[in-house]
This record gives structure tokens, sequence and C-alpha cells, in this order.
């Protein structure tokens, strides 16, 4: 479908199946240097050791796609978006956010696709539906002055997405969600 061609419907959160303490303590499980096993030989395994990442379910593609199993539609900022100095990065001084620059059209037009095919809805009335309009953006911390580790944080901001739509950050409830302009 066009969906799945143009958009990555993966890139956005599942619907909490269990409470999120449930899962917060399962990930300590995988944390404890035992889960995965290294399939490597050496005798440092805890260096060698593979993070299954919490994000990984095993879901049939159908349900994956169903955009009434998602939280949010997620908007990952690419590493430096800002264009600071590493130093800055790297010290905490300053992080991207998508009002550091205009929006670039692409995204628009990606949101678009995603309202044209009913897997995001327009308006803070539909926040909490599923599909709704819940959105959340992604910007990625360098965690080491020689930017060979990164993280990847969640949050909101109010900003402009082209000439059409909005992303509104709700402070009074934490909402997240786009709206037109």
């Amino acid at each position: 479908s066009t969906l799945r061609r143009r958009v990555d419907p993966a890139a956005s959160t599942l619907r909490r199946t269990k409470p999120f303490s449930a899962r917060r303590d399962q990930r300590k499980d995988y944390l404890d240097f035992k889960t995965p096993i290294s399939s490597n030989k050496v005798k440092n395994q805890d260096k060698f050791r593979r993070f299954w990442g919490w994000n990984e379910v095993p879901m049939n593609q159908h349900d994956i796609n169903n955009p009434e199993n998602w939280d949010a539609v997620i908007i990952i900022l690419p590493a430096m978006y800002c264009n600071f100095d590493n130093g800055d990065y790297y010290s905490g001084a300053k992080k991207d956010y998508l009002n550091c620059k205009t929006a670039p059209k692409q995204l628009q037009e990606t949101l678009q696709v995603y309202i044209d095919n009913k897997a995001l809805k327009v308006g803070s009335k539909y926040a909490s539906d599923r599909p709704g309009s819940s959105v959340a953006a992604v910007r990625q911390l360098m965690m080491d002055k020689d930017g060979k580790r990164w993280e990847r944080e969640f949050y909101c901001e109010s900003v402009d997405i082209g000439n059409k739509y909005k992303m509104v950050h709700d402070k009074s409830s934490g909402a997240c969600y786009i709206d037109k302009k």
C-alpha cells in the first residue's frame, strides 16, 4: 500500500498491553547481563552482549501496521539536526528540537500520507482516540565526546509543520498532538 511504502509504520509505538510498570520490570530482566547470551566465545561476554531492545515485539505485520494499536506517530529528528557545536551536544548544554529550523516540507507530506490513510487524525479532540492525533518527537543525544554512543529521548514541543499543521504540546495535560494551523 502507499502508506507502507512511503512511511515506516513500525516507527510508531504500540498500544500498551500491560501496565507500563510491568513492562519496565520485565526490561530489567533483559538487562541482567545474562540475557541474551552472547554467541561470541570470548572471556568478557559483557563486552559483546547484544541488547534486544524493548521495542522489539513479536507481532504479525497486520497488527503492527494497524493504527488502532499505536499510541502515537513518532517524528524522529536526525542526529545533530540543529547544527550546534559538538561540545554543546556532548555536554548537554543544547539539545535538538524541531523549532530550530523550519520543519522540512517532507515532514508535512509524510503526515499528510498518514492522515489520508486514516492512520492519523487532526485536532486535540482525537488525542486519546486510536487511531488519533497523538505524536511524539525523538531526538538523538550524543553520550560521549567522540560521538560513538548515542541515545534517543522522547519529547514534545509546540511547532509549526509546513503551512497546514502544527505539533501542539499541551503542558497542562501533557498531551502532544497534531492540529491544523
